[in-house]
């Protein structure tokens, strides 16, 4: 990467490997060339908070996905599997760094970003939408507002699960379910309410 490079890296607080995933066997062979070069400039550089990404998911086939989540796992890396081209993943992986910038704080143009415990903001944390795969056919959607309104709505009075509906129709829910993986048949959770996923069209 070069000594320049490196040396701009020691003023991050975190680290996002981009991974070109177009050839099965470069993924390894990558995550570990870009590992060995932070240890071979500065040992320190391993206690730096890092995100994976492997991009151009849009290449391979689903089963590669499990093998490296469980390769980087078995590491103790958070990864994330994107498609630029086709914007998969995206929203997941944003939503992930956006979580990381509330726990950093701008202090000086010497030194860019201090680390440090916060008092977050509840609001901020509020507006951010988490989909969690519980099992295999399960996802459980986490955020304050769709919580509240799925809680609120009454299935049994005229037009309330419709009311629902659109409301996740606005918030693009089943665009964001399916970056998740979800497939027909499956359950989605929400606050106290749960719903099998019918795909539209």
């Amino acid at each position: 990467m070069g000594n320049r490079f490196l040396s701009h890296i020691e003023r991050t607080k975190v680290l996002l490997f981009l991974i070109d995933g177009t050839v099965r066997e470069d993924i390894k062979r990558t995550y570990k060339m870009l590992i060995n070069e932070l240890r071979s400039y500065n040992e320190e550089l391993m206690n730096k908070k890092r995100v994976i990404v492997v991009n151009k998911i849009d290449t391979w086939k689903r089963k590669r996905t499990k093998e490296f989540e469980e390769y980087f796992l078995n590491m103790g890396e958070p990864v994330f599997f994107i498609s630029a081209i086709k914007k998969e993943g995206l929203r997941e992986l944003l939503q992930n760094l956006y979580e990381i910038s509330l726990v950093y704080k701008k202090v000086d143009e010497e030194t860019p970003y201090e680390e440090r415990v916060v008092e977050v903001d509840e609001r901020l944390l509020d507006k951010v939408l988490k989909i969690e795969r519980v099992d295999a056919n399960t996802f459980k959607v986490s955020q304050k507002e769709i919580e509240r309104r799925a809680e609120l709505s009454d299935f049994k009075k005229p037009g309330s699960f419709e009311e629902l509906r659109r409301y996740f129709e606005r918030i693009e829910l089943e665009k964001q379910l399916k970056v998740a993986g979800i497939k027909e048949g499956d359950r989605v959770i929400i606050g106290n309410k749960g719903f099998i996923y019918k795909e539209n069209g």
